[in-house]
């Protein structure tokens, strides 16, 4: 056999060989995107467009918190300290019931004010020790809230009598409840936990507490 013949055969089998080798490359490149495609449907509807709408749906809650904050503050300063509802008549019945109000105000404007940093994604990408030391502040505000509101529901009650003493017990144990799953979820996404896991909780947390106040604000309205 000539070298011609020899150098025909080579080139033809380094041909054959590399054809061989492209089919796989390129059926493994379209297999990725194909899964890739698949792990992007597999995400639930819902789920995609609340990360998508987290930005502004922060930026509408922590606006909406801070106007109501200065709603409360601007009322208060608005009115003599002996008409604030229940500091007088607290002064008068028990010290229990007055330091219990004022660790209850304490905690929840905590609460209003540290819950609405958390949930800006620009505050925990840029700094992300405030983020923690101001989640630490928002779980504390969270237990001293609902330990000052009830120990002041149980030893002065509400004006509402029975049925609002009740209903305000309720709403600490969901306070504690969703505070404790606030502190969970921030146990696990330190160890590889979903992203936006601490914050759903803490929007429960604040929306639930929205709620309660828009309740005071009309019963104080109408009385």
């Amino acid at each position: 056999m000539s070298e011609t013949e020899h150098l025909l055969i080579n080139q033809a089998l380094a041909r054959h060989s590399t054809t061989n080798l492209s089919i796989p490359t390129r059926s493994a490149s379209e297999h990725d995107s194909e899964d890739i495609q698949e792990s992007i449907h597999s995400v639930p509807v819902m789920t995609r467009l609340i990360k998508r709408s987290w930005m502004p749906f922060s930026i509408a809650i922590t606006t909406l918190s801070i106007l109501f904050n200065i709603y409360i503050i601007m009322k208060y300063l608005a009115l003599d300290p002996k008409d604030w509802y229940g500091i007088g008549t607290v002064f008068k019945k028990t010290v229990v019931g007055t330091v219990s109000m004022y660790i209850h105000f304490v905690g929840g404007f905590a609460v209003n004010l540290i819950g609405i940093m958390q949930l800006v994604p620009w505050i925990r990408s840029n700094y992300i020790e405030l983020h923690r030391w101001c989640g630490r502040v928002y779980l504390i505000g969270v237990a001293l809230a609902v330990a000052g509101g009830s120990v002041f529901v149980v030893y002065v009650r509400t004006m509402g009598g029975i049925e609002m003493d009740v209903a305000f017990l309720i709403y600490g144990g969901f306070m504690a409840y969703f505070g404790i799953r606030t502190w969970l979820s921030i146990r696990e996404e330190s160890i590889g936990g979903g992203l936006f896991a601490c914050s759903r909780w803490e929007l429960v947390v604040l929306c639930i507490e929205f709620m309660c106040f828009h309740f005071i604000s009309r019963i104080q309205m109408k009385n």
